[in-house]
């Protein structure tokens, strides 16, 4: 049951069914999934729920309601399907190994792929079953960071090979920089890591050659391809309509109100619900949650963050994979503000948590 429940969650199925299917079966399915995880709850030997994240999510929902304007049914259901969520997936991702979720990670992955042969995407960026680029490219590096943890080297080196070049068909800004970084990391570790930079280099330039069969009618790529080149203008292009100037518009609402926050929904580009004049979301969690609910949630996630960074940091060397998913994590919210929507974000938090616990343990 907790196997079937964490392949619905991490292939986001429910979502991706909608999308490609139908919103009836769609319902039906997200139903299941979450009455899967309910039951595998209620019949699993249980451990310590992760506090922090139901803390931090209780904190956000309960302040977060004393603006709210729409009907409560909402974000009740949002509050109750969030508990089941980190509830069960606590006990599931306690029990998942790494090579369980680096082939999940993969499949999820390879959906990308599919997509970009014979979907449509009309900008020329793919995303697979997640649906969004961003959010496909963070199962992609996510999974990136994980095949580090292999021991079967060869297994790992694949891995990342495809997690790279299925990453970059997302053409998500967000993916490249956190690869980027990610790769100067590992090369701390092991300066043998730096052949990936070149693996990534061959995958930039198979997406260039294969791009009329592949049917890339990207601006992004064309954008790379004038970087390539060296032509003028391009980094211009690149840097128009940048998350820095998307975050600005929401630092006064924030200021306006930094204790209770301006409700549920208004840092989500949610039409219906936005008081804000703002027809786009923050594009950022710890904006959302300093938005929406005031500053307790946001040091609470801040606290949640910063013990997976500052814990896994001391063990870079021996596990550098659990540091490198913290670091994408991290950054990644940086990016996207839809961490408490995403139940795959969830549970990959959940597994870099235990993982986290569990080497401490062992010390």
């Amino acid at each position: 049951m907790g196997q079937i429940a964490i392949v619905f969650v991490i292939l986001n199925i429910p979502s991706a069914v909608a999308r490609y299917i139908g919103f009836g079966l769609s319902g039906v399915l997200n139903y299941l999934m979450l009455l899967l995880l309910a039951v595998y709850y209620v019949v699993s030997d249980k451990s310590k729920p992760t506090f922090p994240l139901l803390i931090t999510g209780f904190s956000y929902y309960f302040i977060s309601s004393f603006n709210y304007i729409e009907e409560p049914n909402d974000i009740i259901q949002e509050f109750l399907k969030f508990v089941v969520v980190v509830l069960s997936g606590t006990e599931i991702m306690k029990r998942t190994n790494n090579k369980q979720l680096f082939y999940l990670y993969l499949i999820g992955a390879f959906s990308i792929l599919i997509h970009a042969m014979f979907g449509v995407s009309p900008n020329g960026r793919f995303s697979g079953l997640y649906l969004n680029p961003n959010e496909a490219g963070f199962v992609c590096i996510s999974g990136y960071a994980l095949c580090y943890s292999l021991k079967n080297r060869l297994t790992g080196l694949l891995g990342q090979f495809c997690f790279t070049f299925l990453g970059l068909l997302t053409f998500s800004r967000t993916f490249i920089v956190i690869w980027i970084i990610v790769n100067i990391l590992a090369i701390y570790v092991n300066i043998k890591n730096i052949r990936m930079f070149a693996f990534g280099f061959l995958t930039l330039l198979a997406l260039f050659f294969f791009e009329s069969e592949l049917g890339l009618n990207n601006v992004r790529l064309q954008q790379l391809k004038s970087l390539v080149h060296t032509e003028n203008g391009s980094m211009d292009q690149i840097d128009k309509q940048s998350r820095t100037e998307t975050w600005a518009a929401f630092y006064e609402p924030i200021m306006n109100k930094p204790i209770l926050g301006n409700g549920y929904g208004t840092f989500q580009g949610v039409l219906d619900r936005n008081e804000l004049g703002l027809n786009y979301g923050a594009h950022n969690t710890y904006l959302l949650l300093a938005g929406e609910a005031g500053f307790l949630p946001f040091l609470l996630f801040i606290a949640f963050i910063g013990f997976l960074m500052t814990r896994s940091i001391f063990f870079l060397k021996q596990h550098p994979h659990l540091f490198l998913q913290s670091f994408a994590l991290a950054f990644w919210c940086l990016a996207s503000h839809n961490f408490f929507n995403f139940y795959y974000v969830i549970f990959s938090s959940l597994w870099i948590y235990y993982q986290i616990k569990s080497v401490i343990d062992e010390q």
